[in-house]
């Protein structure tokens, strides 16, 4: 099986201290449903970061949907991002001035996307996290657990190769984690695309087919 995202022999550092990771390496193959678990610190954001080709590697090798990320240009980058890649972030990074439903499409359409097309995704996806009735409400009048499901839909919006998610859950309450987690492995299991996902939330791993463990800047699968 082909990997989505291949991680080898990755460094990084910040400044003169402690390796952030030293040697990280693992893949990310079509179907998984991958949750990455660590102290807290311990570099997991950096890894979905790295990942994504937001942040470059010290040393190592990164490919990501087959591109090599250390030579990529500035406009791969952006393509890939834009075509290949939902982030969910933890800090929602959402348009304060736009709507909801304008926050959601705003990838499709920076993709070049037919504006109905994106319209008819996006009424899918607020459908399945229950903000149908708040599509045109403006994302700053949300609740940060509104915010958070938002920001899911919008990583979701384009149908992407690979998901990165940075602890999605962390503004939800039990019964919305649930159902982004059911979406995603609805997702994940319909597309075959894959999924990293950086939590603290050890109960939902059970949403996961890998557990992968980060401890002092390396990279252990567990048995899942």
């Amino acid at each position: 099986m082909s990997e989505i995202l291949e991680m080898s022999a990755v460094h990084k550092s910040y400044g003169e201290g402690t390796p952030v990771l030293n040697g990280a390496t693992f893949s990310i193959h079509p179907g998984d449903r991958t949750f990455l678990v660590g102290p807290s610190g311990s570099g997991k954001s950096t890894i979905l970061n790295i990942a994504a080709g937001l942040v470059k590697a010290d040393s190592g090798s990164v490919k990501l949907c087959g591109v090599d990320l250390s030579g990529a240009s500035y406009s791969t980058l952006l393509e890939l991002r834009r075509e290949r890649i939902g982030y969910v972030f933890q800090k929602f990074n959402l348009v304060s001035g736009l709507t909801v439903e304008e926050n959601v499409i705003l990838p499709s359409l920076l993709a070049g996307k037919p504006k109905h097309e994106a319209l008819t995704r996006c009424r899918e996806l607020l459908e399945a996290v229950e903000l149908a009735a708040k599509a045109n409400s403006s994302v700053a009048t949300l609740s940060r657990g509104e915010q958070q499901r938002v920001a899911i839909c919008r990583a979701l919006i384009n149908s992407p190769s690979i998901i990165f998610a940075d602890e999605p859950t962390g503004n939800l309450d039990e019964r919305n984690a649930s159902l982004f987690m059911g979406l995603l492995c609805r997702i994940v299991d319909a597309s075959g695309c894959g999924a990293l996902i950086a939590t603290h939330n050890l109960a939902l791993l059970e949403y996961g087919n890998r557990v992968l463990t980060l401890k002092a800047g390396t990279v252990r699968e567990e048995a899942c």
